[in-house]
């Protein structure tokens, strides 16, 4: 039996698509699955780095279920328990990756991922600032 799992934000809310999550336990409402578009979408078991967020829960999911190569979008799911996942686990997530890769590239994606979870503007001036204080100091 595989392992099912989902990335929410805080208070298990949502960047994408649905907001109204059954409670803990039980099975959420028939919804057409359509990749995008409906149904209860989870991450494929192989690319759970891609929808990383505050909280990790275990899902289970049934009835009908519609794949890509990163997600599936699914008939009904439920929340089966919150799994320990802090900031620090993310931050060293985001370590492991820069281990695994180029590290001035992750830098330069994690930069844009910031400033699109951010305000664009804003977070782009912080990171600016940030950066010119580590070169002349």
């Amino acid at each position: 039996m595989t392992t099912y799992y989902k990335f929410t934000g805080s208070g298990r809310t949502s960047k994408y698509g649905a907001t109204d999550y059954p409670p803990v336990g039980e099975w959420s409402e028939s919804r057409a699955p359509k990749l995008c578009e409906s149904g209860w979408h989870i991450p494929d078991p192989n690319c759970l780095g891609i929808w990383v967020d505050a909280e990790l829960w275990e899902v289970e999911i049934r009835g009908k279920s519609v794949n890509d190569d990163n997600k599936s979008s699914n008939e009904y799911i439920r929340f089966v328990r919150q799994l320990r996942w802090t900031l620090t686990d993310i931050v060293d997530f985001a370590r492991s990756c820069a281990d695994a890769a180029d590290a001035d590239t992750v830098a330069a994606y994690v930069a844009d991922a910031a400033a699109y979870a951010a305000n664009a503007a804003a977070e782009r001036k912080r990171q600016s600032d940030w950066i010119r204080l580590r070169v002349t100091n």
